[in-house]
Parts: C-alpha cells; sequence; structure tokens
C-alpha cells in the first residue's frame, strides 16, 4: 500500500464520519430553529436562556471541530447559486433580489477540504414573467 493510498483510505474514513456528524449539526439547528418559529426567547421566557445558550454553544464547538478537521460550511445565504454547491429545492419569484441568488436556505450544505459532503437545499430568487429582461 502506497503513502497515496494510505491518504485517500483516511480521507475517505473521514468523509463517512463527518457526514454521519452533520446530522448532529442538523438536530442542534433543528431545535433552535424551533424556538424561533414558536417565538419562544428569553424575553418572551426567561427560563430558556441556558438552554438557549446550551444550543449556541454546542453548535459552536461542533463547527470549530469541524473546521479543525478541514470541514467548513457552506455560506449561501445571499450568495448566487452554485449547482455545484447547492441544490436548489425550489424558486421564489421576487423583485427584491436578483436571479439566482439564494433566498431561502433549508439545509446548510457542507464541504471536507474540496470535496463536497452536502450540498446546501436552497431556494433560489427568479424574477417575474413580467419583470425578465427580454433577450
Amino acid at each position: 500500500m502506497t503513502q497515496r493510498d494510505v491518504e485517500n483510505a483516511q480521507k475517505l474514513a473521514i468523509r463517512k464520519f463527518s457526514s454521519d456528524l452533520l446530522a448532529v449539526s442538523d438536530a442542534l439547528q433543528g431545535a433552535q430553529r424551533i424556538f424561533q418559529k414558536q417565538k419562544i426567547d428569553v424575553k418572551t421566557v426567561p427560563e430558556v436562556q441556558p438552554l438557549l445558550v446550551g444550543l449556541e454553544e454546542t453548535e459552536k464547538t461542533l463547527l470549530e471541530a469541524f473546521g479543525k478537521h478541514g470541514i467548513q460550511k457552506i455560506d449561501c445565504q445571499g450568495a448566487d447559486f452554485n449547482p455545484n454547491l447547492h441544490q436548489a429545492l425550489f424558486n421564489v419569484t421576487t423583485t427584491e433580489h436578483p436571479e439566482g441568488t439564494i433566498v431561502q436556505v433549508l439545509s446548510e450544505g457542507y464541504t471536507l477540504y474540496n470535496f463536497v459532503l452536502r450540498p446546501a437545499r436552497v431556494g433560489v430568487a427568479v424574477a417575474p414573467p413580467s419583470h425578465k429582461p427580454s433577450s
């Protein structure tokens, strides 16, 4: 087995393990979204502050660990849609954003070095039919 074979085997193992850990990140983000959707915050329910802080700190620690091992979140809110990094799940007809701009992120995407572990699942702006530039 060559050094390159060993490196490739290590990267594959890290890729599989990393993909499994994305579920943990998703669960943390999902818990935070539940609080947001229910409009529960420390002003309305002060007792939730330790829980919210704990969720935020846990996610921060997980993202720091990801970063130490080459896993990066794909920044996409407001970015141009890139089919190599993003999976468009739906279009949003709007005049507020340029066509092709990501206007909603349903789930975060991640890369491991230059490999896409999971594309970000997004909604993309499209112009209304009457606002599309004529060719």
